[in-house]
């Protein structure tokens, strides 16, 4: 607990992030927002159960907040502020209040909404209304045991705005069928079930259409999609081909944009160790303008991937990839990184001049083209029995 005066609050700038944990001395945090919010700052972490006494200055410095968290928040505000452009709920429960303050006074400049946590069984997915202003979407579903959750509420419902550029999800369902907005530009699915099981026997869909009760056998990615990313997914179908306008497929170990752990829920845990369904279909052919396709973690793929695109820079195939790359074109120009995995036993007919990293698996014994001149790292198994 640090303790603060009046005048080291008055004192702070208004451009300060603030944090405010009402857990405990509910009354004396509840003052001391309303000095923070007559400072007019634009950043706000509440945390707890916060009295009416702070929505009384909401007049005040309310209207400045530009980023909002509310963290197991409840009470003390009865609308968003009017120039908010990011709205992040973590663990807090969408009950009708919180429904009703998001869906009615959701502000025109409000673009990013981070559902962190959510529990899907007190507002079900198909019931969320979500601002139509909204760009950026990320929800993380809360872990519970799947025998705790039923299916529908585990499956992503959520109706999306049209004009939705970005969607990370982490711990949903993704059915095959699911309408993602033609506007998607980046998908990022973290832990996610692609084609869910369920899809099978559920007896209604998003529509009640009899075309998505029936379902696809793919689960079909927006035409206009130019970054996918998957980690930890498990796969009971794939995306059949994908968009032409897709520039990166990254489902490598430790991406960035991740969502980390840092509620070490149990069944985070548990879910990111146990992934039994790998993902096994062919990507064949592959976008014309691809530039970066890292397979690094999908270890179980060992399809064709058909000619390689010329504008490709990263190339990063998993451990029981075996198939052959055919000829690389000439007119692969912009190759910079090429690693195979350890089940990687076919020849290379030629390396493209501007590649600077080739890295090759213990499976590999065949002699090597020349390299190229820009060549900077080459790695190969001390098994490799042929001198160059």
């Amino acid at each position: 607990m640090v303790y603060v005066n009046k005048a080291l609050c008055s004192s702070i700038a208004a451009n300060v992030q603030v944090k405010l944990d009402a857990e405990r001395q509910s009354e004396y945090m509840a003052a001391l927002a309303s000095t923070f919010l007559r400072r007019c700052i634009v950043k706000l972490h509440l945390s707890g159960y916060f009295r009416a006494s702070l929505q009384q200055v909401q007049p005040l410095g309310w209207n400045f907040i530009k980023s909002l968290t509310l963290y197991q928040f409840n009470g003390g505000i009865t609308a968003l502020p009017a120039n908010l452009e990011q709205l992040c709920l973590y663990r807090t429960v969408m009950d009708a209040d919180m429904m009703r303050i998001m869906t009615t006074t959701a502000p025109a400049s409000l673009h990013t909404l981070q559902l962190l946590r959510w529990c899907p069984l007190a507002c079900p997915p198909e019931g969320l209304q979500l601002p139509t202003t909204l760009r950026t979407l990320v929800c993380a579903r809360y872990c519970m045991d799947t025998a705790e959750l039923p299916r529908r509420a585990r499956a992503f419902r959520i109706r999306l705005p049209d004009s939705l550029r970005h969607l990370h999800l982490v711990q949903w369902d993704v059915l095959k069928g699911t309408p993602f907005p033609t506007s998607l530009e980046s998908l990022h699915l973290q832990g996610c079930t692609i084609g869910s099981e369920q899809d099978s026997d559920e007896e209604d869909d998003f529509d009640g259409s009899q075309q998505q009760r029936n379902g696809h056998d793919v689960v079909r990615l927006p035409a206009g999609l130019r970054k996918l990313v998957v980690a930890h997914c498990e796969f009971n179908c794939g995306f059949g081909s994908l968009p032409p306008s897709l520039i990166t497929f990254d489902a490598s170990r430790d991406n960035g944009a991740n969502l980390a752990n840092l509620d070490h829920d149990k069944w985070d845990d548990m879910l990111y160790s146990h992934m039994f369904y790998p993902y096994a279909w062919s990507l064949a052919l592959l976008p014309p303008g691809l530039v970066h396709l890292d397979f690094s973690m999908l270890n179980a793929y060992d399809a064709p991937l058909g000619p390689l695109p010329c504008t490709l820079q990263f190339l990063h195939m998993g451990y029981q990839f075996c198939e052959e790359l055919g000829p690389l074109p000439v007119s692969l120009k912009s190759l910079r990184v090429l690693r195979l995995g350890t089940e990687f036993a076919q020849p290379l007919s030629r390396l493209p001049e501007g590649l600077k990293e080739l890295r090759l698996g213990s499976s590999f014994n065949h002699p090597l083209p020349p390299l190229p001149s820009t060549l900077e790292t080459l790695v190969v198994d001390d098994k490799y029995a042929h001198p160059h």
